[in-house]
């Protein structure tokens, strides 16, 4: 192999490493401007609206982080949705309904049980949203994925921000609030309809109403039902 022939592989060679190491500084600098990206998109999700879609956006170990927080949020918009469902689900609105009280009156052991499964279903489901309700409850999520030193710690400049924190405090205000919200019109028709049981023989059903034998039975029943409406 002649000198010059040498010179020239050489210089192919490095030409070649250069275009690598620019192409990969460039992929580095073009992977976290879309990450970032994608991630302040998240903060206009609204968790108590429609069903959160998502694609990913990112390539590489990128896409491992994107991949985790969007299916973070997902997976709390999916939950918070269900749990609406059920509250206003058919059987939950009907509990203090006249035909509620023909079928399972007067003892109603089957509202009751069905009452306290929905509670505890419901309770369930929002008290793990409140806890998951974190920056650091999702950085954690993240790097259980085995992140090396570079990942991790773009993981905590990407969500340690209070950007994050102010949305997820947010959120668990949201998953608060409604969880008080969904017991008290559970404890409410738990009460109705305990009051009901105990007084099974003062109360009857006659022309679609519920009927009191005294004025003062009908006074506290319409009283426990008005702190519904």
């Amino acid at each position: 192999m002649t000198f010059n022939r040498k010179n020239f592989i050489i210089f192919i060679i490095v030409i070649l490493f250069c275009l690598l190491s620019g192409y990969f500084v460039i992929n580095v600098f073009v992977q976290k401007h879309i990450l970032y990206s994608e991630i302040n998109k998240i903060y206009k999700v609204d968790i108590s609206s429609s069903r959160y879609k998502y694609d990913i956006k990112t390539s590489f170990k990128y896409s491992i982080i994107e991949k985790e927080v969007k299916g973070y949020i997902k997976d709390q918009n999916d939950t918070y949705l269900e749990v609406s469902n059920i509250m206003n689900n058919k059987k939950v609105k009907s509990i203090l309904s006249y035909d509620n009280y023909e079928t399972d009156g007067p003892l109603f052991d089957n509202s009751i049980q069905y009452i306290t499964e929905v509670k505890n279903t419901i309770n369930k489901k929002m008290d793990a949203l409140i806890s998951n309700s974190s920056d650091t409850y999702l950085i954690n999520l993240v790097k259980k994925k085995g992140l090396s030193k570079y990942y991790s710690n773009l993981c905590d400049d990407l969500l340690n921000t209070d950007e994050m924190i102010t949305y997820l405090n947010n959120n668990k205000e949201l998953f608060t609030h409604s969880r008080d919200d969904f017991n008290y019109i559970l404890d409410v028709e738990l009460e109705v309809i305990t009051f009901l049981k105990n007084n099974k023989d003062n109360w009857e059903l006659r022309d679609k109403e519920i009927q009191f034998r005294t004025n003062d039975l009908l006074n506290q029943y319409n009283l426990l039902v008005s702190k519904i409406k």
